[in-house]
Parts: C-alpha cells; sequence; structure tokens
C-alpha cells in the first residue's frame, strides 16, 4: 500500500544510488494522501518510470491521469474470488500465481 509514498520514495532513491537503471513501483492500494507532486517530481528526474496500482481503492483523477501511473483492473479477479467463496471453493488458486487461470 502507498499511503504519502514516503517509504517508496525512499526506496526509489536508495536503488538509484545503488544503480539502478529502472524503478517500477507495485502495489495494491494507491492512496496518495499527500497528492502526487513528491511523484511527478521524481518521475521528471527519472528516478522512477512507472507505478502500478490495482482499482481496488479511490485513486485521484490528478494520480489517474500523471504520465508515471498506470491502473490495473483486477475487477475479474474479485468477481472469481467471490464466485468461489460462494461455490464453497478453496482461494488457493489465487495464493500461487503459477496455478493461476
Amino acid at each position: 500500500m502507498i499511503s504519502s509514498g514516503a517509504s517508496m520514495i525512499n526506496v526509489a532513491n536508495d536503488l538509484k544510488a545503488r544503480g539502478a537503471k529502472s524503478i517500477y513501483i507495485v502495489t495494491t492500494f494507491a492512496i496518495f494522501d499527500h497528492g502526487p507532486n513528491e511523484f511527478n517530481d521524481f518521475y521528471d528526474k527519472g528516478i522512477i518510470n512507472k507505478v502500478y496500482a490495482t482499482n481496488a481503492s479511490y485513486i485521484d483523477p490528478q494520480i489517474l491521469n500523471a504520465e508515471w501511473f498506470k491502473r490495473v483492473d483486477i475487477t475479474e479477479v474479485i468477481a472469481d474470488m467471490i464466485s468461489d467463496l460462494h461455490d464453497r471453493k478453496s482461494l488457493e488458486r489465487y495464493v500461487r500465481p503459477s496455478d493461476f487461470r
């Protein structure tokens, strides 16, 4: 989860200092409670390449429209999980990516 994004920015800075050429951030919940400005700056400076986040929570339109942001639709996965629960099936396949689909 990204709340303010401070820890992600710290990790990105550390990775760049260690020679990382590209940094992609992946999260389930992108809250960005301090807004997109810091991430805009880090993208403009080439510190981060992209942030991928699911549509499992509200995402401010400013973030959705940012060049560095990509929303990943997981509605089908959630619907499948609800269906499996309803049918009393195991959710194990969602925990083991190699078994998924």
